[in-house]
């Protein structure tokens, strides 16, 4: 008795999450369309316009870009150079400390 009522539920519950889903995705779909058309209606420059400002733009992020990667570049070789002078410090000091030959 109680398994028969059990399907029961999970049946209704499950037709249940499918048209909800499917309600969803219809809806999705048709505000994507409006947002679309409405986008390319409304635009405030023509399409030329809107070419040349995004590869501007992109130009902008690339030398940024190309900046950022520079000056991390150098940021890690700075850092390198004081740790192999620092490991060269603690060599020396080690070495004078226990009378051991430098190589």
């Amino acid at each position: 008795m109680f398994a028969k009522y059990l399907k029961r539920l999970i049946t209704y519950f499950s037709g249940t999450l499918v048209f909800l889903a499917s309600g969803f995705l219809i809806g999705w779909a048709l505000g994507l369309i409006i947002g679309v058309f409405g986008s390319l209606m409304f635009a405030s420059h023509t399409g030329i316009e809107t070419r040349e400002s995004l590869k501007e733009r992109a130009m902008e992020i690339k030398d940024k870009a190309i900046k950022a990667g520079k000056d991390t570049l150098q940021r890690t070789k700075d850092i390198a150079q004081e740790a192999r002078q620092a490991a060269q410090e603690k060599t020396d000091e080690l070495s004078k400390k226990y009378n051991l030959p430098i190589d």
